[in-house]
């Protein structure tokens, strides 16, 4: 039986894109249980393994394309297609969902980064498919003396303003990670009005405490059972700060052990592809 060929619709690896970042490390993990994959972009980060498609062609049966929700129709004209919803479609890049839904075909492959996103029709997701990447270079403790707190506001806006006066308002600095884990390495708190950020985790390696400001009805346990990567060392809400300082200590292990749950989830896309397009 052939071997199906994974190529990544994504352009060059954006370091404070958290979709961008999602569709390389896909291709990496793809490639490290044994699967041949590629992506259309001709840069990547260094300790990812995401090789350039360049001038490579393969069979259109035996090629997946995989698009993120942003990316309406079927640019690449390619037979099987999976859509990989890094968010709820129409909630990021200024796409418009009904897009999303209108120009795809019934044969398409629906799959989510997350339960916390949703889909019109939820029957229509094949499951999950979950990556992480983290530059431990970049994102790491190295201060035990910290003073005062930093805040991020992202797509969703501020309802409410629960951070101090005097935080440092890092919602403009997300393209310069450096200067955003500096920060975080001397801060003690960090404020973040986005439910689904993966700023927290970051913050939370960088030794501070993040805070979630809640932007639903959602209870904590049911926060933390759709975001698993972020049980330890993260805060929801004011009341879950003392849970958040218990487990800081935890962040790197807790990343670990879902890192081996996400390559799970890859295994799963890979059998169920097989079990539609071969």
């Amino acid at each position: 039986m052939n071997q199906l060929k994974y190529i990544i619709d994504i352009n060059c690896f954006l370091t404070f894109s958290g979709g961008i970042v999602a569709l390389h490390k896909l291709c990496h993990d793809l490639r490290h249980i044994g699967e041949e994959a590629y992506v259309l972009s001709r840069v990547t980060h260094p300790s990812i393994d995401a090789p350039f498609l360049g001038k490579k062609r393969f069979s259109k049966k035996e090629t997946v394309i995989i698009y993120p929700e942003i990316v309406a129709g079927n640019p690449h004209n390619c037979e099987n297609v999976v859509r990989w919803a890094l968010n709820t479609p129409g909630h990021c890049g200024g796409s418009d969902p009904n897009a999303f839904y209108n120009q795809k075909k019934d044969t398409d492959l629906i799959f989510k980064y997350s339960e916390y996103f949703k889909l019109k029709n939820e029957n229509e997701s094949k499951g999950l498919l979950t990556t992480t990447f983290v530059d431990k270079n970049v994102f790491y403790s190295s201060k035990s003396s910290r003073t005062g707190s930093a805040f991020f506001i992202k797509k969703g806006g501020m309802k409410n303003q629960v951070h101090p006066i005097n935080s440092i308002n890092l919602s403009n600095f997300e393209r310069d990670i450096q200067y955003m884990a500096n920060v975080l390495r001397q801060v003690e708190f960090f404020y973040c009005y986005d439910n689904a950020c993966f700023w927290v985790v970051l913050a939370a390696l960088c030794g501070c405490i993040p805070i979630v400001i809640p932007d639903s009805n959602m209870s904590a346990d049911e926060w933390y059972e759709k975001f698993p990567h972020k049980k330890c060392g993260v805060a929801y809400g004011l009341d879950m700060i003392e849970h958040a300082k218990n487990t800081l200590h935890l962040v790197e292990e807790n990343l670990e052990i879902f890192y081996q749950k996400q390559l799970d989830t890859v295994k799963n896309f890979v059998k169920i592809c097989e079990l539609n397009f071969l």
